[in-house]
């Protein structure tokens, strides 16, 4: 069968593999990669159990009430299939904060190569909350300090000298809201390190 002559659109290291030639390269069939192995597996099934429907949805649940795929099978399948559109071409536009505006060829970027500091970066892709110097202190060593209260996932601490000292997120610890440290960018050297309140 023709079901089983289908290749995943997988590459070499699980990426996703594009047509290499013609009018489309550097593109993805979603058509024949993704919607027609379905459609075939439906028709196997469907026949297999004795399913007499022609349309693929009923394909898929004549074979679940004939036991040849199990419900949930037959359930994720049709769902796959159920994409609400046609789609031609496929580009990100966006990552985080940069926009496909930002975006450089290889060339390009080896000519405007620079390195970002940690803290500029932190601070340019999180909400940043600026700290004290004894709540800068408290995070080098790992310690919770007082709640962001932003509602943001991950927010950056910033110390007064400018460093992002940790990326923190607000936890309910002990009964009482508090800023936790989830990745220490600098931490604290010498006594009472990694001690958490």
């Amino acid at each position: 069968g023709i079901a089983l002559q289908h290749r995943p659109p997988l590459g070499l290291f699980g990426n996703l593999a594009r047509i290499r030639g013609g009018e489309h390269a550097g593109t993805i069939d979603l058509k024949h990669t993704g919607v027609v192995p379905i459609v075939d597996l439906a028709r196997l099934f469907a026949l297999a159990g004795g399913a007499p429907a022609v349309n693929t949805q009923d394909r898929l649940e004549g074979a679940a009430a004939s036991g040849e795929v199990s419900v949930q099978s037959a359930r994720d399948l049709g769902e796959a299939l159920e994409t609400g559109g046609h789609l031609t071409a496929l580009r990100r536009t966006a990552v985080g904060p940069f926009d496909v505006a930002d975006a450089l060829t290889l060339e390009a970027l080896a000519e405007r190569f620079a390195m970002t500091e940690l803290s500029e970066a932190a601070a340019g892709l999180f909400p940043v909350r600026e700290l004290t110097e004894h709540e800068a202190h408290e995070l080098a060593f790992g310690r919770v300090v007082a709640p962001t209260g932003t509602g943001e996932t991950l927010v950056a601490g910033r110390a007064p000298d400018g460093r992002v000292i940790a990326l923190v997120s607000d936890v309910r610890r002990r009964g009482a809201d508090v800023a936790k440290p989830q990745l220490v960018f600098a931490p604290a050297e010498g006594p009472g390190q990694g001690r958490t309140a």
